[in-house]
């Protein structure tokens, strides 16, 4: 019975997003924002949960009773028809029917010097970020800093954010190619492919798997947007789907690589289970489960404000208020995300439907509605948008902002606020090499 209700919540959010919230038809509305929300959400919060419950594969819990399947269920269905409500209530849907059908013809390519400028800066952002995350790992090693990167990592929160200057030079090279009427210059390819590689190093160096497809999965976006005009044929559907199937198995394969560097140990894909990785690493409905059948308080908006703190370093506060996934972890856990005498210390990711129950219980589901309003603002700023540097760092933060079911909300600020701070310096930059007979509109 669950598999029926959970299907039909699927269906009905993916249809009222394809036809309410796309206007002008799903083809010419691939990437709309609000059914773009549907898909991503609904495929990890209605269609995932199906596939933990047939093979019995759980995190928390040895099983879930109907009632808590159902009440999850529930929340999350409200909480999608809350977050298109807010995308249509504020014109998200027309706003990007709009930009769609602009005349491309307006925005302003790069010069070669500038495009060469964002290639060196954004190297240079992403090396001074570097240095510290490279004497760490050969301080302790490739094995001690990946299991205990959490704790060795503190007051580095800066350098991270120097480390994203690689994704925004990555996507900004990208748009301006793909802008191009013409041939694509030798410079401007080999100019790419050096930021790509360099978009890919923070990956590396946090250990972190989607930090490292990340790149990839972006460009995609964008080649969609500004090639496709959102328009795809079968046979490419097609095979996006294959290379998204690949990019996740792939995301798994990652994991456990990194899992043999934190156990110090070889990796043996004979003990890899494939349902429990997708479970542990897509899973996130689950933490719903299990905060429908156990006690716990409420936390009335602290990973929230935690989120409005981000920017302030750890070092200089320790005791600054901890995000969605750490407090997660000690509700689970009490006490196992202790940052001063904790060793291997591990939090789980939320996502903003989970971290919202966390906070308000039931009424969670009105942070939905302002979640539906920054994607209709999403919308809004592609009609504003006129260069590279603007669509690059939109088509970010419009990924991340899909994707947000899958983040918690702290990670997801910070990953917008590191991809607008370089876009804004190197449009600045940019600027003072730009022809004066040209506008200077971003």
């Amino acid at each position: 019975m669950i598999y029926f209700i959970y299907f039909i919540f699927f269906v009905f959010l993916l249809l009222w997003s394809a036809f309410l919230a796309a206007p002008g038809g799903v083809g010419r509305n691939v990437l709309n924002p609000g059914f773009l929300f549907s898909l991503v959400y609904g495929g990890g919060f209605f269609l995932l949960p199906c596939f933990s419950l047939y093979f019995g594969v759980y995190r928390f819990s040895d099983e879930y009773s109907f009632e808590t399947y159902l009440q999850a269920g529930v929340f999350c269905f409200v909480f999608g028809l809350m977050v298109l409500g807010g995308y249509v209530l504020f014109s998200g849907q027309r706003s990007y029917l709009r930009w769609q059908r602009s005349d491309f013809s307006c925005y302003r390519p790069l010069s070669v010097l500038q495009i060469w400028v964002v290639v060196i800066v954004s190297g240079a952002l992403v090396l001074a970020g570097a240095v510290p995350y490279f004497l760490l790992i050969m301080k302790y090693g490739a094995s001690g800093y990946a299991a205990n990167r959490i704790v060795l990592v503190q007051g580095l929160g800066y350098f991270a954010l120097l480390l994203n200057a690689g994704l925004v030079g990555a996507v900004i090279v990208a748009a301006n190619i793909m802008l191009r009427v013409g041939k694509v210059r030798f410079s401007e390819k080999i100019a790419f492919l050096m930021v790509l590689g360099i978009a890919m190093l923070p990956g590396v160096l946090l250990f972190s798997r989607m930090r490292f497809l990340l790149p990839f999965v972006i460009l995609a976006v964008l080649w969609v947007m500004l090639k496709k005009r959102g328009v795809l044929r079968v046979k490419t559907i097609v095979r996006m789907t294959g290379a998204a199937v690949s990019f996740l198995l792939l995301g798994l394969m990652l994991g456990s690589v990194r899992e043999s560097f934190m156990a110090d140990r070889a990796l043996d894909n004979s003990t890899i289970d494939i349902s429990q990785n997708v479970v542990t690493t897509y899973g996130n409905q689950e933490i719903l489960l299990w905060l429908s059948s156990n006690d716990h308080d409420f936390l009335l908006g602290k990973t929230f404000f935690a989120a409005a703190l981000g920017m302030v370093p750890r070092s200089f506060w320790p005791g600054k208020p901890l995000g969605g996934g750490p407090a997660l972890r000690n509700m689970i856990y009490p006490g196992s995300y202790d940052l001063e005498g904790g060793a291997n210390l591990t939090s789980y990711t939320t996502g903003l439907p989970v971290e919202s129950y966390m906070n308000f219980g039931w009424f969670g589901v009105f942070v939905g509605l302002l979640f539906g309003a920054g994607l209709a603002a999403i919308a809004r700023l592609l009609l504003w948008a006129k260069s590279p540097i603007a669509l690059g760092v939109l088509a970010v933060i419009l990924f991340h902002s899909v994707f947000i079911c899958y983040s918690e909300f702290f990670g997801w600020l910070v990953h917008v606020y590191s991809a607008v701070v370089p876009a804004m310096f190197l449009w600045m930059l940019l600027s003072l090499l730009r022809p004066s007979g040209l506008n200077n509109k971003i």
